[in-house]
């Protein structure tokens, strides 16, 4: 009997555009660009995934980065936010409101939304050990407020 053979098949992203998260940018202050958003299950939870666009000038211009949120899945698209999390924390800190329920909070950073986020680098896996420096990546660690265009 002969092995299977397995190959990896990539998932199409919104827009046509490839994710690339095996870089990391240095730590900071970025002026961001929403670009799509997806609710998942990583890690046997609810995950609201955040994707924005670096807008600041430079080596690091349009790159993308995510900010992740702890939800609970309401359905296949939907999902539910404890009213204390930090999704709705930032959400009041761009919006200036309480979001609405489910994915209707999401389509709000559609709406040519810019926001002042903080960047950090992953330098530990969900084992706490330490990431080689060539598989650390950044990731968006708060959304603080939104900037004019």
């Amino acid at each position: 009997m002969s092995k299977p053979t397995l190959k990896l098949v990539e998932a199409p992203v919104p827009g046509g555009i490839e994710l690339d998260q095996s870089f990391a940018i240095p730590d900071g202050l970025y002026r961001l660009a929403f670009h799509h958003y997806q609710v998942v299950s990583r890690f046997n939870r609810g995950s609201l995934e955040l994707w924005f666009r670096v807008m600041n000038f430079g080596p690091h211009f349009e790159k993308l980065l995510c900010r992740y949120y702890k939800v609970s899945r309401a359905g296949k698209r939907s999902f539910k936010a404890s009213r204390h999390s930090a999704f709705v924390r930032e959400f009041i800190a761009v919006f200036g409101k309480r979001p609405p329920a489910g994915v209707r909070a999401a389509e709000w950073f559609r709406q040519d939304v810019y926001v002042e986020g903080l960047v950090g680098t992953v330098t530990k896996g969900y084992d706490q050990k330490a990431i080689p420096e060539g598989a650390r990546y950044s990731v968006i660690r708060e959304l603080q407020r939104r900037i004019e265009p």
